[in-house]
This record gives structure tokens, C-alpha cells and sequence, in this order.
């Protein structure tokens, strides 16, 4: 069931968001925030407050998909379900046992909890879920090639199954909450997002999943129109859309690159972590 935050809230169908930055002054991960990572965010006191296909949580208040409108379906496999918040559309596959970063690896993986990082499952796309597409805005063209290196250097990692596909230009943003999965590059929209673009970052990936599994749903990565990235800052923007996390200043990693790296390939610390987490067998196997 997907739900945001870690206190107080499993069991709502609420999102869990974990916010990746790169460059700014201190270039350390935002994780924790909890914010709202659907295609909107719209407050309502009534159903009469949302858009077609939607209803208005009471427990929330926030519009939700009402996966019994036919325009709002679920995509396969997430089944359409319902409890206090409303309807929504649900993953009925078991979790994966899948928690804590490995001892000893220096790129650490994204636990679905940070109030009990150690038993709790990490973020991960499932591999037999297919290709994860990547799109982004027409706004954002000139930083396809720079895009296109990334994804290339990721896919470029052949002891990881999982494999991206694209990146293509799409000015529709991806439905998360009905089970359109996906990275999704995009100019900023968020208000959290632009006071760390004004303190230096260069872009913000922000990561959607369930708490209780770590299935990863969708990422945003949100950056300024005409930044002209570098293929460095993309890999890293990436990888943590990947569930990569941040490492610390002393490894040797691509996640840590900011302006004027000129990586164009993850470090070999770097796959060595993206291979344990989807290599053969997959960290979370499922």
C-alpha cells in the first residue's frame, strides 16, 4: 500500500518521498521530506475540489485517484483497493525481504524508513516489472544528450538486469498513483524545490515508493530549463532515481558529482552497488 511518511501513517494511501540533491552548498541529501509527489497537489474539503477521476480524502485532505472511475483504472499489476483515505490503487504482491545496505559496501542503498534504517526494506524498481522509461518535459530539450550519456552509462552496467529505456520527450507528466511508473525530468514545480535550486543545486531528484515494500513508483527529477547539465550531474541525478543513496565525501562514486565533474561512467564503486541491488539474483528478489 503506498504511504508518505514513516510516523504515523502506514496503512494510509499516502506516498513516501525521499529527496536526493545535487550541488548546492552543503550537497547532502534531503532525505525525510515529506511532501506530496503526485502530478499535483490539490487541498479539497469536497469531491467537488478535485479533478475528473479523483476524490477528495477526508483524512487527508487531498484529492486522490478513484480507481473505480474508468478513466483513472489501475494499471497492472497494482489492483484497485480501499480503506480509510478513500480508493487507490494497491500492489498485492508480497515484500520482498530485502533490508539494509550490505556491510562493508561504500554506496549505500535508500531504506523505505530512516526512524529504522537497518529493518526496513530498500527502494528498488522490480526488474520483472519491464524497461523503467525515461521522459522529459520539451522544456528540458537541450539537456537530452547530457540525459541520454546518463542513461547509456547506467545501462552500460552489465551485471545489472535492470535496464531504461529511452530517454523520450513527453510533456505528460507519469501517474504514479495509477501505476504509470517511470523518470520523469522535469522543470521545477514544486515549492520546496525552488529554494534549492536558488542555493546553488543544479537539480533535485525526488523518489516515490511504497514504505512497506520499497517498490520504487516514480521519480521527478527537477531541473532549471536551459542548466545545461553535464553528463556527471545526470548520472548522479540517475542513480539516485536508481535507489543509490549519497555516499560519503571520502568514496569514490559518481553520486557525488556536482558542477564541473567530468565523469561519464558510474565508479567502480559505484556498480558494484547497482550490481548487488539488481544483478543476478537481485538484492530484493521478487
Amino acid at each position: 500500500m503506498p504511504a508518505r511518511g514513516s510516523q504515523g501513517l502506514v496503512g494510509a494511501a499516502l506516498l513516501s518521498v525521499f529527496v536526493s540533491v545535487v550541488g548546492g552548498c552543503s550537497g547532502r541529501d534531503r532525505s525525510g521530506d515529506s511532501r506530496s509527489a503526485p502530478s499535483h497537489d490539490i487541498v479539497c474539503l469536497a469531491n467537488a475540489d478535485c479533478p475528473p477521476g479523483e476524490v477528495c480524502s477526508a483524512f487527508l485532505d487531498s484529492c486522490l485517484p478513484n480507481c473505480e472511475d474508468p478513466s483513472r483504472t489501475c494499471l497492472a499489476p497494482l489492483q484497485c483497493a480501499v480503506d480509510q483515505t478513500g480508493y487507490y490503487c494497491d500492489d498485492p504482491r508480497p515484500a520482498p525481504s530485502c533490508v539494509g545496505t550490505p556491510v562493508g559496501q561504500a554506496v549505500p542503498f535508500v531504506p523505505s524508513s530512516d526512524i529504522h534504517p537497518s529493518s526496513s526494506p530498500v527502494l528498488h524498481w522490480v526488474i520483472a516489472d519491464g524497461c523503467v522509461p525515461v521522459t522529459y518535459e520539451s522544456s528540458l530539450a537541450s539537456e537530452r544528450t547530457a540525459l541520454a550519456a546518463a542513461v547509456g552509462a547506467w545501462n552500460s552496467v552489465d551485471c545489472a538486469r535492470l535496464c531504461l529505456q529511452g530517454p523520450l520527450e513527453s510533456d505528460t507528466r507519469p501517474d504514479f498513483l495509477r501505476g504509470e511508473h517511470g523518470i520523469h525530468v522535469l522543470a521545477p514545480f514544486h515549492p520546496d524545490t525552488l529554494p534549492q535550486l536558488d542555493a546553488g543545486a543544479v537539480g533535485v531528484t525526488t523518489l516515490t515508493f511504497e514504505v512497506l515494500s520499497g517498490r520504487m513508483l516514480g521519480a521527478w527529477i527537477e531541473v532549471p530549463p536551459r542548466a545545461g547539465l553535464s553528463t556527471a550531474e545526470f548520472i548522479a541525478l540517475v542513480g539516485y532515481a536508481l535507489g543509490l543513496k549519497r555516499p560519503p565525501a571520502s568514496v569514490d562514486s559518481a553520486l557525488l558529482s556536482g558542477p564541473g565533474s567530468a565523469m561519464t561512467m558510474p565508479t567502480a564503486l559505484d556498480r558494484e552497488a547497482y550490481c548487488v541491488l539488481y544483478g543476478d539474483p537481485p538484492y530484493c528478489a521478487e
